[in-house]
């Protein structure tokens, strides 16, 4: 398992389209892919075992609710724990887990994202 190296500053990027990253939303709650410009809203920063965004919100990349496939990924001001695993497949990509789980970040429409597209769970038993 790789790890999150505190204070590192990291942008989020989707593997099946590296032009999406991560970007935390105007609404300082949401998170979804979007074209990488390098804003403070694309960076990210490892603390341990945390994710926070370096927006200037002090947001932390959490979840709510039940874990399910298609659950959104969110910024909140508890901070979730994260787990940074390579892929099974293309060990040159890392995934982002939530701890001890099989539930990893990904995109909604994963087929066909776009800037825009939410940024939710995603089963990796289901893949």
């Amino acid at each position: 398992m790789a790890e999150i190296i505190p204070g590192g500053t990291y942008k989020l990027t989707n593997a099946k389209t590296p032009t999406l990253v991560l970007n935390l939303s105007d609404d300082r709650r949401s998170i979804a892919g979007g074209d990488y410009h390098s804003g403070s809203n694309q960076q990210w920063q490892g603390e341990g075992y945390y994710i926070r965004s370096l927006s200037g919100s002090d947001k932390y990349l959490a979840v709510e609710g039940n874990l399910r496939d298609g659950l959104p990924v969110i910024a909140t001001d508890r901070p979730a724990i994260w787990d940074i695993r390579p892929d099974e497949e293309d060990l040159s990509v890392q995934r982002i887990y939530l701890h001890n789980t099989v539930f990893n970040v990904d995109l909604a429409n994963v087929e066909k994202p776009s800037p825009g597209t939410v940024s939710t769970f995603c089963d990796v038993t289901n893949l």
